[in-house]
């Protein structure tokens, strides 16, 4: 709380000075240092403790240096949690700020120079681990429940039940794939397509949709309309409802968030624009139906 009263009164300080000789802040200049910064929680912070669990120093995890030459140093150490602050450190963050929570957790505020080529590389490689995260998860999902070790009793009808739902869910996303094959194609393509249902009979499905807009809409090398990004957006989202053969409910609106919240197949479409390296949401448009 303290660091935060800090910063509110700083804010106030400048607003003040700003308001009292008619000046606005100024753009930095290009020779200037610019900041980038990560606001994280490792969690609650666990300490070991060196005379009740040795192990934690014999791991080679410990920094402390005890029992030496330069004195006897009894502390307690966070080794999970900076063992992870130790990666942040390799990437070029450092430590600015923690506020403590309830519950022991810390908001840990690292800063770091910004530097537009190891940010781009980092995105590419946070985008890789998303994937290959989501594709685990799949991938464990659709695992018999029947394989379970022979000492565990099975339920055979749970077990059952399960492999229905599993079928089920992967019948929805075969079915929405297949259907809108002629649409997702070229500059339009699949994000993810998951389907939750809980059981052999319902449906529940999301599907995320991105359209690569920047031949279409970007103009004069940095300029583009969000109305025409909108219209891109819409009749892509519409093409996609009708080759699936869902039933849109526009009682609430098109392009409502409550429509596609309360909808049993939910689409949503990004239309981003390549500037400058990276991918540019530039519109998104959604709605909700049922098969």
């Amino acid at each position: 709380m303290k660091i935060k009263s800090i910063i509110a009164c700083t804010l106030l300080s400048l607003i003040i000075v700003f308001s009292a000789t008619g000046q606005t802040p100024t753009r930095p200049r290009s020779n200037q240092p610019q900041w980038e910064y990560l606001v994280v929680s490792f969690g609650k912070v666990y300490f070991s403790d060196p005379m009740t669990d040795p192990e934690a120093k014999s791991s080679g995890l410990s920094k402390l240096l005890s029992f030496s030459q330069a004195g006897i140093v009894i502390a307690k150490e966070g080794l999970s949690t900076q063992k992870s602050m130790d990666t942040l450190g390799k990437f070029g963050w450092e430590l600015v700020g923690a506020v403590g929570v309830i519950g022991g957790d810390q908001e840990m505020l690292f800063k770091r120079a910004y530097d537009e080529g190891r940010s781009k590389q980092e995105e590419e490689l946070i985008r890789q681990e998303g994937e290959k995260l989501r594709k685990i998860l799949e991938d464990e999902r659709t695992k018999s429940s029947l394989a379970v070790p022979a000492t565990e009793l099975v339920d055979l009808d749970e077990a059952e039940r399960i492999e229905a739902r599993n079928a089920n869910r992967r019948a929805q996303e075969e079915r929405f794939k297949t259907s809108t094959a002629s649409v997702i194609s070229g500059s339009v393509k699949t994000k993810s397509v998951l389907s939750n249902s809980t059981s052999a009979t319902d449906t529940d499905l999301s599907a995320n949709i991105v359209i690569d807009g920047t031949t279409q809409l970007l103009t004069g090398g940095n300029k583009y309309r969000s109305s025409e990004a909108k219209r891109l957006g819409e009749s892509t989202l519409k093409a996609i409802m009708s080759a699936a053969g869902i039933r849109e409910d526009t009682s609430y609106g098109r392009d409502s968030m409550l429509s596609y919240l309360l909808g049993k197949v939910k689409v949503s479409v990004d239309v981003v624009i390549v500037f400058g390296g990276k991918e540019r949401v530039v519109a998104t448009t959604r709605s909700g139906g049922s098969w």
